[in-house]
């Protein structure tokens, strides 16, 4: 059975972004190959991060890379089972009102 990491101990052991630069471009790389880059909330604010020193830095160019065989696969949702108890708008029988914008049913 393989031992998944959680967030804090991904981020613990690696960043979830590496940032680096040759010239004016901006190599930002998803560091979380165990669980396929997966987006979670630490990765989506670490990417904030690192997009935010790119542009301080003046890069023209952001090339967006992804540690191991994969890109992207999409959302956690082993993290966001994880999390879905421990947030009250998930825990609430009305979860349809904590979406701004959503219709509701009349």
């Amino acid at each position: 059975m393989t031992h998944m990491k959680n967030d804090a101990q991904l981020k613990a052991d690696e960043p979830p972004v590496e940032l680096n630069f040759q010239g004016k471009t901006a190599f930002l790389t998803l560091n979380r190959p165990r669980v396929g880059n997966a987006l979670s909330a630490a990765l989506v604010e670490a990417i904030g991060e690192a997009l935010d020193a790119a542009f301080a830095a003046n890069a023209r160019l952001i090339v967006f890379r992804g540690a191991g065989r994969h890109l992207c696969t999409g959302f956690d949702l082993a993290g966001l089972e994880r999390n879905r108890m421990e947030t009250s708008c998930f825990a609430s029988s009305e979860s349809s009102s904590c979406f701004s914008g959503s219709a509701t049913a009349q």
